[in-house]
This record gives structure tokens, C-alpha cells and sequence, in this order.
């Protein structure tokens, strides 16, 4: 979730909202951050599901592919990119 947004009130930091070149360079930075909020809550999720699920005996292959498995799901429901067209951009 986006938080609160405050002003900057000394004159160390003033620049950050005043200078038009950081403001452009922060615009531009939103859309990670957007993609950062959203792939932080999709592993909120799925450490959430592999601690319900995952009990001791398990093999470790199962417990590969529950998480493997619910992080694809997850990533599907939330349109989020997968990692390979990240890495093109």
C-alpha cells in the first residue's frame, strides 16, 4: 500500500521536491516500486501457505513444488510479470 507522503521541511532535502529532475527521476521509479509492493506481497502469501502446509517428514520435493507451485499461482492472479521479461526491461 502506498503510505503517507510528507514534504520535506529543511533545507538539506528541499531539493528532492523542488528540483524538476528528481521528481521526473521518481516518477519514473514507480512502476519498479509498484512491482516491488506487489511481488512483497505475493511471498507474504506464499510463506504464509508453505507454513500451514509444510509439517516435518515431508520430502523436500513436495515441499518444492507446494511453494514453487502456489508462487505461480500467485503470480498469475496478480498479473505480475515473471522474472525472465523483468529482465529484458
Amino acid at each position: 500500500p502506498h503510505g503517507e507522503e510528507i514534504d520535506y521541511t529543511d533545507a538539506l532535502n528541499c531539493y528532492r521536491t523542488t528540483s524538476a529532475e528528481k521528481k521526473e527521476a521518481e516518477r519514473l521509479m514507480e512502476s519498479d516500486i509498484s512491482d516491488l509492493r506487489r511481488a512483497a506481497e505475493v511471498h507474504r502469501q506464499v510463506r504464509k501457505v508453505a507454513l500451514e502446509k509444510i509439517k516435518p517428514g515431508m520430502l523436500m520435493v513436495d515441499i518444492c513444488e507446494l511453494i514453487e507451485n502456489t508462487n505461480r499461482q500467485l503470480n498469475e492472479a496478480e498479473g505480475l510479470k515473471l522474472a525472465a521479461e523483468s529482465a529484458e526491461r
